[in-house]
């Protein structure tokens, strides 16, 4: 889980989540475990949470909760429903992707879906990495996301 916009507000959380995600997709190409590619699946979803540290003397753990955290989670367990989106997005998360980002046009309209949890259906949108949307040079749409460890051959 990754949030983006906590503690400190930030005006492009949206977009900074998104171009993570792109990333976190573009680096796992090519890994392969058990012979196997990985499959990522990610949810992206904007909106309040409940932030801060919960638990007890014993274990004490930084975490966000409420129901946009929920909707992102089953956002990311359609991406085994729609193999062939491995990003699934609310269309609040779409509105705030501006239409001029690079990875915009990889965005497809998934229409209308009952959520798990949910009683109404939500707008879903999926994006497809598998056009090089990027250029080569990830700094402006990248913006400081720098992977701690690349694993390669597991």
């Amino acid at each position: 889980m990754a949030i983006f916009g906590a503690p400190e507000p930030l005006n492009n959380h949206i977009t900074m989540g998104f171009n993570a995600a792109c990333r976190i997709l573009d680096l796992s190409k090519g890994m392969v475990m058990s012979n196997k590619p990985i499959q990522i699946g990610i949810g992206l979803h904007t909106g309040r949470v409940i932030l801060g540290n919960l638990g007890s003397k014993t274990k004490m753990e930084y975490t966000a909760i409420g129901d946009t955290i929920n909707t992102a989670n089953r956002l990311q367990e359609l991406t085994k429903q729609f193999r062939e989106f491995p990003l699934i997005m609310s269309k609040d998360v779409r509105n705030g992707i501006n239409p001029s980002h690079a990875g915009y046009k990889g965005i497809s309209n998934l229409g209308l879906r009952m959520i798990r949890g949910k009683r109404n259906t939500l707008e879903i949108f999926g994006f497809n990495n598998s056009e090089d949307y990027f250029p080569s040079d990830l700094g402006e749409y990248y913006d400081g996301l720098v992977p701690t460890q690349i694993i390669s051959g597991v």
